[in-house]
């Protein structure tokens, strides 16, 4: 899974942008036939709404500091899982 920096330090009230490119079978994609699953500390996390592949969160908080994931599926079943994304957000 191409896409995600790491690490990332934030500020409280800033935005969150995560995003996959997913290399599955016949080569990149980020078309529909593929499941994307968000992570953060290990507990999924909804995506952005109608763009699986983009998770997206205004107005951080503390709250949101954590170890963030992706896990992409292809139809076959193939999965491939980004690598973990430490996030730090101060006050």
């Amino acid at each position: 899974v191409i896409g995600i920096p790491n690490p990332m330090i934030k500020c409280v009230n800033d935005s969150l942008q995560l995003h996959v490119l997913v290399d599955i079978g016949n080569g990149p994609s980020t078309h529909t036939g593929i499941i994307y699953e968000w992570f953060k500390d290990g507990l999924p996390v909804p995506p952005a709404s109608g763009q699986e592949w983009l998770y997206l969160r205004d107005f951080l908080n503390t709250a949101d500091t954590g170890v963030y994931q992706a896990r992409c599926t292809d139809t076959w079943g193939n999965r491939v899982e980004s690598e973990l994304l430490p996030v730090h957000v101060f006050d």
